[in-house]
């Protein structure tokens, strides 16, 4: 049977007298290593596991209350437990020691009898303090993956419309803010429906889950890729052009004409129509809005289409010049 491992204890006390009678007490329940100042403490706090800290308020140098207020100032992975010794005859010590985090306080002249208990008790709060952080870490873990679930479409692992909408209107006030350019490209599968047609329905779903993968790959963690309904894909590019905007276009494009979609059963080729519109914020700031941005890209996705598909096509501010590729 493995044998419990023991709890360690740092004495902090510069009499010798009054270290070895704590020491030859702690140590019948404890492993028990001491110190003699609060720099010396604090130094051995960063280098071994301590579960107890049993700290004298008067000590050469440092005081017992500077290092209690450095220890619960500094941010540790486990909870410390901290108990507070005085000789007894310091008005208001106590109050002050509870108030900056001391989970018990006792004098030196009980301490035969009231040590261990002291250290006991600091250890429950102890592991009761370190299981509501690890819950609490847990709880922020699942409400972030819950965030993210929120956030997310199922089918490709881009983001959902929802949250497509709500960074699309932070991206166009900092644009506008900072006067930097930011583009948006509006993606829709040519003659999806002959997917689920001449396939069936898992092909067509498996097109869309690939489309999204090949569209993260060329996107930057800065970008925001959407899957805007059905076949229907959008990215946002901050701080991008109409240039490098046709550029991303372009890239997923080149992937997208030289990728065959085999799911085990089936085998496809699919051509994509984009659309891209840039906010310029020299020509755009009083006029241009969010709704105006998704006109124009899915103007731009429109004439795609009618152009023959396959093709890329930007609308730009009022004072560019339509391109299309």
């Amino acid at each position: 049977m493995t044998k419990e491992a023991r709890h360690t204890v740092l004495v902090v006390e510069d009499s010798d007298v009054d270290a070895k009678i704590l020491q030859k007490c702690l140590a019948r329940a404890f492993d028990v290593i001491r110190c003699s100042t609060g720099e010396q403490a604090l130094k051995m706090l960063k280098q071994q596991k301590i579960d107890v800290l049993v700290l004298d308020i008067n000590l050469p140098g440092m005081s017992g209350i500077d290092v209690l207020r450095k220890v619960r100032s500094r941010a540790r992975k486990d909870y410390l437990g901290v108990v507070v010794l005085t000789a007894g005859s310091e008005s208001g010590t106590t109050e002050l020691a509870l108030s900056m985090g001391a989970d018990g306080f006792g004098t030196k002249s009980d301490a035969v009898h009231h040590i261990v208990p002291l250290t006991h008790a600091a250890l429950r709060v102890k592991a009761m303090t370190d299981e509501l952080r690890d819950l609490n870490r847990k709880l922020r873990r699942a409400n972030s993956r819950l965030t993210r679930l929120s956030n997310t479409d199922h089918l490709t692992g881009l983001y959902n419309m929802r949250y497509i909408n709500q960074q699309l209107e932070q991206e166009f006030r900092r644009a506008k803010r900072y006067g930097t350019f930011f583009s948006v490209i509006m993606i829709d599968i040519d003659h999806f429906k002959t997917v689920n047609d001449d396939c069936d329905h898992l092909m067509g779903s498996f097109v869309i889950s690939e489309l999204g993968r090949q569209i993260r790959r060329v996107t930057r963690d800065v970008d925001f890729a959407g899957r805007y309904g059905g076949d229907e894909f959008i990215i946002l590019l901050p701080e991008t052009n109409a240039e490098g905007a046709h550029q991303v276009a372009m890239r997923l494009r080149d992937m997208v004409n030289h990728t065959i979609y085999d799911n085990g059963t089936n085998r496809k080729r699919i051509t994509l129509s984009q659309g891209i519109h840039c906010f310029r914020p020299e020509i755009d700031r009083v006029n241009e809005g969010v709704q105006e941005a998704l006109r124009s890209a899915d103007a731009g996705l429109y004439e795609a289409k009618e152009g023959g598909r396959d093709r890329i096509v930007i609308i730009p501010s009022s004072k560019s010049v339509k391109k299309a590729s």
